[in-house]
């Protein structure tokens, strides 16, 4: 169908030849025997330009199979888990790369077998494949080569090496395998260093060489043979003297018959010989760069490598057979009427003459386009298939029948526009080709992409008359370009756009919004304590915790809006076409509303909240850079707020974001310059009214300020982590004051406020064991006081803490009791001693009817389960007198005293028989101040 497609007929030159050839074929009627005997020595010239050619066919696909299998051997040994195998044997690595061989096998069609050899020559991987299917040896099939002569050769290839075996017939098949020519590529694995580690061999089918010299070479009254160095016929599965040799010369033809040279041809009587030569070491040398290694083969007569020679016979009945056509018309010649009769045939041989080459042409063409790897469809001038290729059938899944008629729209996916369509055929109709990447769809459905051109073919008039259609499959190597674009531009974990991506996003967005004077949003998402799940649970919950953060968020937002996952725990939302900042709020709303709901993670229910920051476009900021830091900044702003919360950005929260920073610079240099102090404040027993402890509290002198509380320092500390160095150091520093104050105070408790950073962060247990042993303080003259929120979390690794200070000795009070949850469940699965009525309880107290009730209660039920009582904030008498009536183990506050520096501590320490105590009371009283 093809070669009607293309094959024009010209009836002018018809007309024209005729006029011209009639007269002067009656003149030159006289000289037609020269004429036979020029066009005979024309014929041989051309049957010897044209075997010649074929033979030189032959070589160059040879060459190409051959650059191919080196190719494919260079690129297998360079595999990093190929050398991983041969140095340390891996069941699992194995079996992966054998199957992945067997691919590679069937893909390629080109190798019988793929075989992987440590240096003993022990065959640790070998793949078959015989018609199309594959087969991995089993263990015990695997056999060792190494006593073989060629793998003694082998094992002297250097890095970079190929050894390249005569075609041979390897004893290593099944009987239906076993007489298969092959020629053997071998090659070094290397380590590292380059250091050789094992062999990988490849197989090149001997039989597709054969096949491709009868293809190319064999015809009418010809004869095509492969001949050895030592003169055997290859042509067949086992070398022997061929049964189609011609008679005569040829049937006894060695090497030696033969001229030297690598392409050459012998005219003899008995017909046309051509021949090439090829030495299979020098075209595998020819496609390896300079730096790389030797090629060697195996020795043959003394010579090393094989050596082959393409042979091509024309007898010579077929040789002169057009010339022997024409010697009738010498005979008529002799003649008038013969000579015009000759005349007449001349005419008509001619033109089929040309009518032959116009179809050796088109058949050589339509050769091409059958057997090309490119998708081919020839079109009408309206569109309508003509012609289907047979790779159009494989890539698409449509056959022939189904194709012809239809029009190329059966392809299309929807992935393209009509905008797509119409530059399309402007093109064409403009005369030119058309060049892109167009996506489309097989007959079963699946999308597959086509590097396409498509070309207008015109008529003798100039008109368009056929559209011709290639495209070339590149599907892999489009997908190969999508999956490393997702690893450059996407989260591996959640899938969602990293910070990359996020920011081509963002100011794609911000100069569309400049353009069109919309407004726009980022929002800057944080999920709260979530290092604390990592910490407790684990990375991989982790990792299965952010997952589900990014799945929500993707039910959270609008189909216009863009999640980001910047890596950690931080995630961003864009939001594009904003209609007022409510739209932005509605939204922080709904991701809050469906972060607060439990995510389940290894079968526990967690709960974690998130701190939202938003900042607008271009409200807040003109450019991304801009925009990003005040988001951010507004999501500080809501985690120092309390967390779980969502903030606007305004320009005073950047004047805290610099305050915050150089809060955090000062404190860092405040522990270099000890500028911390501790301070403290008596703890009084209420029935003695004897001092029982003091409770150390942080203070910190900076070098040109007021002395500053914990309260604002605290945050800081604690999310910096310079909260344990600073707990060491006030613990430390206090341990050694109290046990200055000598035996007379020895059994004086100390009270130490612990953040719960302490617990989280770091080995606790250890800490404060290790401060106690180096000052020499017993564990039970220590107390640790710790907030509600703490004991409320109630992990595992608060509870072994809790219990392992226990075992120190150390005890345990429960600070500002009664302001924290509802809960009171851990007051009896936790080893807590103390509770220290918080002092908001204690205002308006004895008059306050609701505080006393609480007050009361808090004390009656601590004491109902053996724990003491301290009260705190106590200012006047009676506050002292009611608590004294209700059993109040404890109380501190300014009627006792305020906190006082380590230096004014011993004021507030006078000896007990100044206080009437007995002498052998290693406890002090309490320098009472007058009641008020």
């Amino acid at each position: 169908m093809l070669e009607t497609l293309l094959a024009p007929v010209d009836t002018r030159w018809f007309r024209t030849f005729g006029l011209i050839f009639v007269p002067v074929a009656l003149v030159t009627a006289l000289v037609l025997t020269a004429f036979h005997l020029q066009d005979q020595a024309a014929e041989r010239r051309k049957a010897m330009l044209t075997e010649r050619a074929a033979v030189a066919l032959v070589l160059s696909r040879i060459h190409r199979d051959f650059e191919s299998a080196v190719g494919d051997l260079r690129i297998l040994s360079q595999r990093t888990d190929l050398q991983a195998l041969v140095t340390q044997p891996n069941p699992a690595l194995r079996q992966r790369i054998a199957h992945e061989f067997e691919v590679f096998a069937r893909e390629k069609r080109l190798y019988g077998q793929i075989c992987l050899l440590n240096l003993d020559g022990q065959e640790l991987i070998r793949v078959a494949y015989t018609n199309g299917a594959t087969r991995i040896s089993t263990d015990d099939a695997l056999r060792n080569k190494g006593s073989s002569a060629n793998f003694q050769r082998i094992a002297r290839l250097g890095a970079g090496s190929i050894y390249v075996s005569d075609l041979m017939h390897s004893g290593e098949r099944t009987d239906q395998e076993r007489d298969r020519p092959v020629i053997r590529f071998v090659t070094p694995i290397t380590d590292a260093n380059g250091k050789v580690r094992g062999h990988l061999a490849l197989d090149y089918l001997g039989a597709r060489l054969i096949e491709q010299v009868r293809n190319d070479l064999l015809g009418i009254g010809r004869s095509a043979f492969l001949l050895s160095r030592t003169g055997e016929w290859l042509n067949q599965n086992k070398p022997t003297s061929s049964p189609q040799a011609p008679p005569g010369v040829l049937k006894d033809i060695t090497w030696t018959h033969l001229s030297p040279g690598t392409i050459g041809q012998q005219l003899e009587s008995q017909g046309l010989l051509s021949y090439a030569t090829i030495h299979p070491l020098d075209e595998v040398a020819s496609y390896m760069g300079a730096d790389s290694g030797t090629v060697i083969g195996p020795v043959i007569d003394g010579t090393e490598g094989p050596v082959w020679r393409v042979v091509s016979f024309i007898g010579a009945e077929a040789l002169d057979q057009a010339s022997h056509k024409r010697e009738m018309g010498l005979i008529l010649a002799y003649t008038w009427l013969l000579a015009i009769w000759f005349g007449v045939s001349v005419y008509l041989t001619q033109v089929r003459r040309a009518s032959r080459r116009a179809y050796a042409v088109a058949e050589r063409l339509s050769s091409v386009v059958e057997q090309t790897s490119d998708v081919v469809y020839i079109t009408d001038a309206d569109g309508r298939i003509q012609y289907v290729n047979p790779s159009f059938e494989r890539v698409t899944g449509y056959s022939h029948d189904e194709a012809l008629g239809q029009n190329p729209r059966l392809l299309r996916s929807g992935r393209h526009d009509e905008r797509f369509y119409r530059r399309l055929w402007r093109t064409l109709r403009n005369g030119q080709s058309f060049h892109d990447i167009v996506i489309n769809r097989t007959r079963a459905g699946s999308l597959y992409y086509e590097q396409k051109t498509i070309s207008p073919l015109r008529d003798t008039r100039g008109r368009i008359s056929h559209f011709v259609s290639t495209g070339k499959d590149i599907t892999a190597q489009m997908r190969a370009q999508q999956r490393l674009q997702k690893l450059a531009f996407y989260n591996p974990l959640t899938g969602l756009p990293n910070r990359h991506l996020f920011r081509d996003r963002l100011q794609r967005l911000i100069t569309q919004g400049s353009r069109a004077r919309r407004q726009l949003g980022l929002m800057f998402i944080d999920l709260d304590h979530f290092k604390h799940i990592n910490d407790s649970l684990g990375h991989d919950a982790g990792d299965a915790l952010l997952k589900l953060v990014a799945d929500r968020l993707r039910l959270g937002v609008r189909e216009s809006d863009t999640i980001a996952h910047l890596g950690g725990d931080e995630f961003t939302v864009i939001l594009g076409e904003l209609s007022d900042s409510s739209a932005a709020a509605a939204v922080a709303d709904k991701i809050l509303n469906t972060l607060r709901q439990p995510f389940r993670i290894q079968r526990q229910e967690i709960f974690v909240g998130a701190s939202l920051g938003i900042a607008l476009y271009p409200e807040d900021a003109l450019d991304i850079d801009d925009l990003i830091k005040h988001a951010d900044t507004a999501m500080y702003h809501a985690k120092h707020e309390g967390r779980n919360r969502y903030a606007f950005y305004s320009e005073e929260m950047t004047a805290k974001v610099i305050h915050r920073l150089n809060l955090e610079t000062a404190l860092r240099h405040a522990l270099q310059r000890h500028e911390f102090l501790n301070h403290y404040q008596p703890i009084v027993d209420l029935k003695s009214r004897v001092i029982t402890g003091v409770e150390v509290l942080l203070r910190w002198q900076p070098p040109d300020g007021a002395l500053q509380q914990p309260a604002a320092l605290m945050p800081v500390l604690e999310e910096t982590g310079l909260i344990h160095a600073v707990t060491r150091r006030q613990l430390k520093e206090a341990a050694q004051k109290i046990l200055s104050l000598g035996e007379e105070a020895s059994a004086l408790s100390l009270s130490i406020n612990l953040s719960a950073r302490e617990f989280r962060g770091g080995d606790v247990i250890a800490t404060l064991n290790g401060v106690l042993r180096t000052c020499g303080l017993p564990g039970r003259r220590l107390i640790v006081e710790i907030t509600e929120s703490l004991l409320m979390e109630r992990t595992p690794e608060v509870t072994a803490a809790l219990q392992g200070l226990r075992k120190l000795g150390i005890r345990i009070a429960v600070d500002d009791f009664g302001t924290g949850y509802s809960s009171l469940g851990y007051l009896r699965e936790l080893p807590i001693d103390i509770l220290k009525i918080d002092r908001g309880f204690l205002d308006d107290v004895p008059n306050d009817r609701s505080n006393k009730a609480l007050v009361a209660a808090i004390i009656a039920m601590a004491h109902s389960l053996d724990m003491g009582v301290v009260a705190e904030g106590v200012e006047t008498a009676e506050q002292e007198a009611y608590l004294l009536k209700l059993g109040c183990d404890a109380a501190q506050g300014f009627r006792y005293g305020k906190p006082v520096p380590a230096d004014a501590l011993d004021s507030l320490l006078i000896p007990a028989k100044q206080a009437g105590l007995s002498p052998t009371s290693d406890q002090r009283r309490f320098s009472m101040l007058p009641d008020v």
